[in-house]
């Protein structure tokens, strides 16, 4: 993100979003292989639960970014760690509750 926003001068919500999607392949492979217990055959279900609960943790992520940068006034690299949190948790429990399922 800081990389996206200060080198290539792109607004710090487009970074953000770019950021988050490469973490969320990155992490879908990691929870699906490492982390969580999900079988063989649910696999590709379960990969269009895992957007559809990323799609939601992006827009928790940009509103978050929006709120903390905009309207705190806040850093927006100092907002990126605070929104990281929140939806590193929201990922995990979302997840965990809902992958292990199928």
């Amino acid at each position: 993100m800081v990389l996206l926003t200060e080198a290539f001068n792109v607004n710090y919500l487009v970074s953000s979003a770019v950021s988050f999607s490469v973490s969320v392949i990155f992490i879908h492979v990691l929870s699906v292989f490492r982390v969580f217990d999900v079988e063989e055959k649910s696999k590709a279900k379960g990969l269009l639960i895992f957007a559809l609960l990323s799609v939601i943790g992006l827009g928790f992520n940009q509103a978050l970014m929006f709120l903390g940068t905009e309207i705190i006034n806040f850093h927006y690299m100092l907002t990126k760690i605070f929104a990281t949190i929140i939806v590193v948790v929201y990922n995990f429990i979302s997840r965990k509750m809902i992958l292990e399922k199928y």
